[in-house]
């Protein structure tokens, strides 16, 4: 898997890269770095990034993933599990 995510995608939904900065609030230097694959975003970033592109975390990064193959979880989802393992140790 790479770890560079896969910003084709932004441009394949022609989307400007100035509109990503708008909607996920972010400087130009930080998505160029992203981009370029100098940084990895903040996984903040990394959900706005998908919330604007509309495609989910992994499809970001693994070529592989298409929306039929991944499988999505709710946060709540992920607390509670989380909260049942600690309650368990």
């Amino acid at each position: 898997m790479n770890y560079m995510p896969r910003m084709h995608l932004r441009k394949s939904s022609k989307l400007m890269q100035n509109e990503l900065i708008l909607a996920i609030n972010k400087s130009y230097n930080y998505i160029n770095s992203v981009e370029q694959g100098k940084m990895m975003p903040a996984f903040e970033v990394i959900e706005q990034m998908c919330d604007v592109l509309q495609i989910s975390p992994i499809q970001l990064f693994d070529e592989n993933a298409s929306p039929q193959s991944v499988k999505t979880f709710k946060k709540t989802n992920i607390s509670t599990t989380f909260q049942k393992n600690c309650s368990t140790n």
